[in-house]
């Protein structure tokens, strides 16, 4: 959800849901955002069987919560903190494993590659792949917000700051924590932790 004016619609709708119970702006939202959620819980496990029950059960969790959403609040960062607990729980009580490919996996929903006919190098690229989206999706919250905005939506500073309520400074702190974190998850074992901010 890069650009503005999708965020401003889904905000305008998280609020239109929360104060009337809006069938149709819950249906506008799940036409809006389940294309990100099917992307989100597919980096989250291997099981393509439960991406759609992660999914459905996210909006209808959305749905009975709606009433907590503050008006103003950014209501894709809402609809997403709801998405990634309903994952979390469900992973948790199903006792599935977390993904660790992420690289070739298919658009589709089929199976992943055997991996058959595949380079070295290619192997290589999906060990990295897979190493860093882990790495990614274990950065608490504002380190990885930070991240999306700066490096994938690639927002200035200030841009970026705004969207995510603080200031440019403090965004330029998060992204560093964040990059320092990456760097070390990606290049070994780590000598020490970080405390979480």
């Amino acid at each position: 959800m890069a650009d503005a004016w999708a965020r401003g619609r889904i905000t305008k709708l998280m609020a239109t849901l929360a104060q009337a119970g809006s069938t149709e702006a819950l249906r506008d939202l799940y036409f809006m955002l389940r294309p990100f959620a099917v992307a989100y819980v597919r980096s989250r496990t291997s099981r393509t069987d439960l991406v759609e029950d992660i999914v459905q059960e996210s909006f209808l969790r959305l749905r009975e919560i709606s009433s907590r959403y503050r008006e103003g609040a950014d209501g894709f960062s809402f609809f997403y903190g709801v998405l990634k607990n309903v994952t979390r729980e469900h992973l948790r009580n199903s006792r599935v494993a977390p993904r660790t490919w992420l690289a070739d996996t298919p658009a589709s929903g089929e199976d992943p590659p055997s991996g058959e006919g595949q380079s070295q190098e290619d192997d290589g690229h999906s060990a990295f792949s897979a190493k860093l989206a882990s790495a990614l999706a274990n950065l608490p919250p504002k380190l990885a917000q930070a991240v999306q905005l700066r490096v994938l939506e690639g927002l200035s500073s200030e841009d970026a700051a705004r969207r995510a309520g603080c200031s440019s400074v403090a965004l330029r702190k998060r992204l560093s924590r964040a990059l320092r974190r990456l760097r070390s998850r990606l290049s070994g074992p780590r000598s020490g932790a970080e405390p979480e901010c």
